[in-house]
């Protein structure tokens, strides 16, 4: 599996089974049809139809999610299990419930909120209703915090489902895809920095520069949208190897539907002019932080701002790319350039 791991000192060019296998799961409980429909196109619609229907109570929780489930990816920095999916989802259950609440949510909610919310069942529902924008539904997210061990044995379930000879054709099948990735890589490796690899990959500066212990790039191909990112001591970014250059329509009137609403517009006008988090964000706004955290999940849920947490603070600042994307895509349907011009009088 790891044939083409390639090593620079301190940097790892590696491919995930686990990322893969996972992210299959994640992508067929996903409300991305391009997701959806990339697992059926490998394994055929009936097959992942019964797949869905076997799991649906999974289903059911992942859906709930607002991030879609990959806060499960939280812990790879931590174990560093990249290729034994059973491997990587033991060690997270011989973790602490605190730890995995912890870590499950990004590291965002301070570790004495969480003690206090896991008290009793009273105390876990008045959490519930100050985070509403973690996850839609009560039950959903009462059963993921006090059977977390049992969800993470539903998702290996599921993610074993698909380790099959249609996953390891494909694989090897994208051989020479990820040995080009790589190769890429390495030649940028060579005269850039992994930080500045990083912001390239993503599109947007980061606020904190210093260099990290270790630097881990995985390319992916299942992975939903275009990178993920974790980090410590050191960085795990994983990010999508084959992306369409094509703008989706659907996903342009998503962006707009989003900053249609005055608030998130003020959130946006705020973070292209510098990296914020909730709280300075709260202060400036005048709403309660889980308020705006609720309003930056719909700006990050289409892809037009990024987080990046440096030590326990999550900061979030605009996607450029994605703006640049959405205002071409905009200037292109309502050209001015095109409308009839005024007779001079």
């Amino acid at each position: 599996m790891n044939s083409f791991e390639k090593k620079a000192p301190k940097v790892y060019l590696k491919k995930s089974m686990v990322i893969e296998l996972i992210s299959i799961t994640l992508s067929i409980f996903s409300k991305d049809e391009e997701c959806r429909g990339l697992v059926k196109k490998v394994y055929g619609k009936s097959f992942v139809d019964e797949v869905v229907n076997k799991h649906k109570n999974l289903g059911v929780l992942i859906k709930s999610l607002k991030d879609g489930g990959y806060g499960i990816f939280e812990f790879l920095y931590l174990n560093r299990e990249f290729d034994d999916v059973e491997k990587y989802i033991e060690s997270v259950k011989s973790t602490t419930k605190e730890r995995f609440f912890y870590n499950f949510w990004g590291l965002e909610i301070n570790e004495e909120k969480i003690k206090k919310a896991l008290r009793s069942d009273r105390s876990l529902e008045e959490f519930f209703y100050g985070y509403k924008y973690l996850c839609d539904d009560l039950e959903c997210f009462k059963f993921i915090v006090n059977s977390w061990q049992e969800f993470l044995d539903m998702i290996l379930k599921c993610s074993l489902e698909f380790y099959t000879d249609e996953f390891h054709k494909l694989m090897d099948n994208l051989y020479e895809s990820y040995k080009s990735e790589f190769i890429k890589l390495e030649n940028e490796l060579k005269s850039h920095e992994p930080i500045e690899i990083s912001q390239n990959i993503m599109g947007r500066n980061f606020r904190r520069k210093d260099p990290y212990e270790e630097y881990i790039f995985i390319p992916s191909y299942f992975l939903i949208g275009k990178y993920v990112r974790y980090m410590s001591d050191i960085q795990v970014l994983a990010y999508k190897m084959i992306e369409s250059t094509e703008v989706k329509v659907d996903k342009m009137f998503q962006v707009l539907k989003v900053i249609s609403d005055s608030t998130r517009f003020e959130i946006l006008k705020l973070l292209m002019k510098e990296p914020m988090y909730g709280k300075q964000i709260s202060e400036i706004i005048n709403l309660t932080t889980p308020t705006i955290s609720h309003h930056l999940e719909q700006l990050r849920s289409v892809g037009i701002i990024s987080e990046e947490r440096i030590k326990n603070v999550k900061y979030f600042s605009a996607n450029g790319n994605e703006i640049k994307k959405f205002l071409g895509w905009l200037s292109h349907n309502l050209d001015i350039s095109k409308l009839p011009h005024a007779e001079n009088k």
